[in-house]
């Protein structure tokens, strides 16, 4: 007894088995969790040192250096790309796939720990952590108040810690408000009076707060514990520190400092729609779900509004998890309504209503049942998983669609009851809708099981597509045939053909003749097609690495030259809000104000709402601020923040030669901005961070027993400063600061005479014992592999793309004429690109031959497997003619379109050549043979082709947000199984009778 006879036999089981499929799919969906896009498992770190007022230089010799030499000793490394810049070291680890990311971590932490005692004993310590690459803001909050000092500390002490708890987040990060501290102001001249130095005043400050516990004594049955409790609680008793007490005189704290409370030197601002506010940013991990993170946010948020200071209120400025949820509702509705389209095919086609709920509830089934299978592999609903799922819809009916009806053939021309027609005619068919669905799932196999960024991006893709198609097959084999056996009539009109329909066999009966006739001109002609579609396409269709969705929000980065000051910053980040804030599609705008950079994001609200796309409003607003000056300006069409977001394209060029790589990337530079589809330029080598060198002279050191280490340390107290002590309350600390009054220390000439302490208690000056000089540090030190880097970075505009752009980059290269010495990449999206690209060639390759191997396999035979995929190529003309009519570019989606098309296009030519051959065994003539299958098979063909076609027009049509996203892979797909399945009906006959006519002529000899 095999499965049909089963099912039909014991249809009680084979329902249950049906509805336990549907029950415990839908039991999985209830607790699916819900993000945009997959948890890429990508294999890289980052390594973070940061080191207050050290220069770049400072940071590339003696931090990142000694941190790159300590990871030699972690094996699978790829590449390791550093960034020293002014405080501040960055190491990004890339490994090998398929490595175990946690552990590698683990292997980073041991590697930098060991040499930590080779690391400046004064730096903060090093972070490490692994790099998320699945988009990670989660929302924008905005703390809105009065007093933005009490603001700030309620953010500090009480937001912050509780958000940061909430599982899945990685880091909660704030712009703007007022920070208290008490500043000890240090008078220099007072402080030489009383022969105290700096560091003298810092240790004494930090020896005079303290609480230490001096263990316990017992008196009777009591134990008493015995604390020292020397912590200062007050700006009195910082006013109150003894310095010194000599002679019966106190010298106080007070005597050479000034002590107040005051406010923070500001290193940020936030604003929202130009009110000062307080802006807090949650991003996840890795590992993170941004809706389930919003959620939890939003209840912690609520929980605090009664702790919140008077008058203050929360805002959530921006919610990505809104934005995620609308995307797949999209891709939801999109799939419901390419169901409803395929339903109405499958009825034109079958006119009978029976007969179509047959076959139309293995959709919503097979559905059901794959989330089953999301549940077991430990998937999320994600645009990639849902997108597999809605090009998949149509052709969820292919095999329920060839099982019906060879047993309406069974009940219609052999005139057996249903009973018999249901189990014969489906039995019959099995294996070959076996085979059929192995063909589609064997071009995932490879996608799948290579370790690379191609399998990260679509994997949960192939895993929707298949599980879904492995479900289909089940309803097909079991549920048709069970339910055909006691629905359908035995009289029944499913075979006649409509009007239309004739006239199509008619019109296909003649043209197949004619091509018999002619079929080396047929064969030439659809050369000559696949020649000039795709030889054009290729070089009229641009190319990018992802599609670009429209969010309805954009962010605005202006870049601030080194060594700017805040407020410089903050009065660029006004200009900007005045110009967006005048612009009518502007609803709402949130600024973040840095030293480095300013970033104001601006929210446009959804597409359906306006009449312009995010990229035309960009470029006008790119426009109206143009002007202003000392800014390298970056537009982006999503939420972003501060230098090094990413732009569009990026060029790195790589040598030892400084001076050959400032030479060679200006003039790059200088013919990008010629082209005007260009545009956000940033050439990393910029110019540095201005200097005050002090160049010690040793010998009158060593004269006035000056060491270098008391020198660097004085110097350092004087002008950057520090924080020896805090003030502890319950509810917030406050630092208590020591510096040189800013009279003392604001200019060059100032630093000369900074006082250091000799060995004899006396005091030298600087310039006594140092020599100065004015000069340009480096703003950063870029490297890959420990190869100097300077990259070029712009973003496209004016119908420019990455593969048009990269290509203009590698003429004006060729032409420049590069040093030896130079060599030279693509980063970001364009190195992503290609990598994925390369992986999906391959994996192109290994799906042919999987897919040759099933149908030798069935057909057993070398030779027409070989013709049956022959409908490859055809389908390709169908992608690049449907991309050059709806102006899409090629991106990765469409690739993997074209690898799905390997496996769908196949189907048709098998089900062409498997009747051709059983009439043959029929004993027809060739001729006849072919021309009868044509006429005969064009139904089902037509029938599952157009189900499959009209499965997937809603996500062609790139309606609600986020459908750009699988826009073109959707119109590849259809135009490449139009124009696929139009041309199988004309050349696998020809190649077949081609084929059959060498064997006879061979089996002859």
């Amino acid at each position: 007894m095999n499965i049909v006879q089963f099912s039909i036999k014991r249809p009680v089981v084979t329902m249950m088995i049906i509805i336990s499929m549907v029950i415990l799919g839908i039991l999985t969906l209830v607790n699916l969790k819900t993000q945009l896009m997959p948890n890429y498992n990508m294999p890289m770190a980052a390594i973070r040192v940061s080191w207050k007022g050290a220069s770049p230089d400072d940071m590339e010799k003696l931090v990142t250096k000694e941190v790159e030499k300590g990871l030699t000793s972690v094996e699978g490394i790829k590449r390791i790309t550093t960034k020293s810049t002014m405080g501040k070291s960055a190491l990004t680890v890339e490994f090998e796939y398929g490595v175990i990311i946690d552990n590698k971590v683990n292997d980073l932490v041991t590697a930098v720990s060991r040499i930590r005692n080779n690391l400046p004993d004064d730096i903060d310590e090093p972070v490490i952590r692994k790099t998320s690459s699945s988009g990670d803001r989660v929302m924008l909050i905005g703390l809105r108040g009065e007093d933005l000092i009490n603001l700030k500390s309620f953010a500090d002490n009480v937001v912050i810690p509780r958000l940061e708890r909430i599982e899945g987040v990685g880091s909660v990060s704030i712009f703007g408000g007022l920070e208290k501290e008490i500043k000890v102001t240090i008078d220099p001249e007072k402080l030489e009076a009383y022969n105290f130095s700096v560091t003298d005043l810092y240790s004494t400050l930090k020896s005079s707060s303290l609480n230490f516990p001096s263990g316990y004594i017992r008196e009777g049955d009591k134990e008493y514990l015995v604390k020292v409790s020397g912590e200062a609680k007050t700006l009195e008793d910082i006013k109150e520190i003894v310095l010194e007490n000599a002679n019966g005189e106190t010298l106080y704290l007070t005597d050479v400092a000034k002590v107040e409370l005051s406010i923070k030197d500001r290193d940020s601002y936030g604003r929202t729609d130009g009110i000062d506010n307080i802006i807090i940013n949650i991003e996840k991990s890795d590992v993170g779900n941004t809706v389930e993170i919003s959620k939890i946010a939003k209840e912690e948020l609520k929980k605090m509004e009664p702790l919140l200071p008077k008058g203050a209120s929360f805002t959530i400025n921006r919610d990505s998890a809104v934005d995620i949820t609308t995307s797949i509702n999209t891709v939801k509705s999109n799939a419901i309504t390419g169901l409803v389209l395929a339903g109405i095919i499958l009825f034109i086609f079958l006119r009978d209503w029976r007969a179509t709920l047959v076959v139309t509830v293995a959709i919503p089934v097979s559905i059901i049942a794959t989330f089953g299978f999301f549940g077991a592999k430990g998937m999320t609903l994600n645009i990639i998983s849902l997108m597999g799922l809605s090009l998949g819809v149509g052709m969820l009916v292919d095999n329920s669609i060839v099982v019906l009806d060879n047993i309406f053939r069974h009940l219609t021309e052999l005139g057996q009851d249903r009973m018999e027609a249901s189990e014969n005619g489906a039995s019959e068919v099995i294996i070959p809708i076996i085979a059929s669905t192995a063909t589609t799932i064997a071009v995932f196999i490879p996608i799948v099981i290579r370790e690379g960024r191609a399998k990260e991006m679509y994997k949960d893709m192939a895993f929707s597509i298949t599980f879904s198609l492995l479900a289909s097959l089940i309803i097909a084999i079991t549920f048709v045939p069970m339910i055909c056996s006691r629905i359908l009539k035995s009289k029944t009109t499913v075979h006649e053909e409509g009007k239309i329909l004739k006239t199509i066999k008619k019109y296909y009966s003649k043209v197949l003749i004619l091509s018999l006739k002619y079929k080396g001109i047929v064969l030439g002609a659809m050369v000559v097609l696949f020649v000039v579609i795709v030889g054009y396409g290729s070089k009229k269709i641009g190319g990018e690495f992802m599609p670009t969705t429209d969010d309805g929000v954009y962010t605005i980065i202006a870049e601030m030259p080194s060594g700017m000051e805040i407020e410089k910053s903050n009065r660029i980040t006004k200009e900007l809000e005045a110009i967006v804030g005048k612009d009518p599609q502007t609803k709402k705008f949130i600024s973040s104000v840095s030293k480095e950079a300013v970033s104001v994001m601006i929210d446009i609200g959804p597409k359906s709402d306006r009449d312009k796309k995010v990229q035309e409003i960009m470029n006008e607003t790119r426009k109206k601020i143009s002007h202003i000056p000392d800014v390298k300006l970056n537009l982006v069409p999503r939420m972003a923040f501060g230098r090094g977001t990413g732009r569009d394209i990026t060029l790195i060029l790589k040598s030892d030669d400084l001076n050959q790589l400032g030479y060679v990337s200006k003039v790059i530079s200088e013919k990008m901005a010629a082209n005007p589809g260009f545009t956000d330029i940033n050439n990393s080598m910029v110019n540095g961070n201005p200097e005050v060198r002090i160049l010690l002279d040793r010998k009158k050191m060593e004269y006035y027993g000056v060491k270098v280490n008391d020198l660097t340390l004085s110097v350092s107290y004087q002008i950057l400063g520090g924080a020896p002590i805090k003030i502890k309350t319950a509810n917030e600390e406050v630092d208590v600061s020591l510096r040189l009054g800013e009279e003392f220390r604001n200019s060059p000439e100032k630093v000369q005479e900074l006082r250091i302490k000799s060995k004899d208690g006396g005091v030298v000056k600087l310039k006594d014992i140092a020599t100065f000089e004015i000069g340009e540090g480096a703003y950063g030190i870029d490297k890959e592999d420990k190869i100097t880097m300077v990259t070029i970075d712009a973003n496209t505009t004016n119908g420019l793309d990455l593969v048009t752009g990269q290509k203009y980059i590698k003429e004006i290269l060729d032409e420049a004429g590069l040093p030896k010495t130079i060599t030279y990449s693509f980063g970001g999206s364009g190195r992503n690109m290609a990598e994925v690209n390369e992986q999906l060639k391959a994996a192109f390759v290994v799906a042919m031959f999987l897919v040759y191997f099933i149908l030798a396999a069935q057909f057993e035979s070398y030779i027409l497997p070989v013709i049956v995929m022959g409908t490859v190529p055809l389908s390709v003309i169908g992608v690049y003619s449907g991309l050059l009519l709806t102006g899409q570019k090629t991106n990765t989606m469409v690739f993997v379109g074209i690898i799905m098309l390997a496996g769908i296009v196949v189907n048709n030519a098998i089900v062409l050549i498997d009747y051709i051959k059983i009439l043959l065994e029929r004993e027809l003539p060739l001729k006849e043979a072919i021309l009868e299958a044509g006429r005969t098979r064009l139904r089902p063909i037509f029938m599952t082709t157009m189900t499959t076609v009209f499965g997937m027009v809603p996500l062609s049509l790139g309606i609600g947000q986020g459908s750009e996203m699988y826009k073109g892979m959707a119109i590849a797909v259809i135009f490449g199984l139009i124009f696929s399945t139009l041309l199988t009906l004309i050349l696998i006959p020809i190649l077949f009778y081609i084929y059959e006519v060498v064997k006879n002529k061979i089996s002859k000899r």
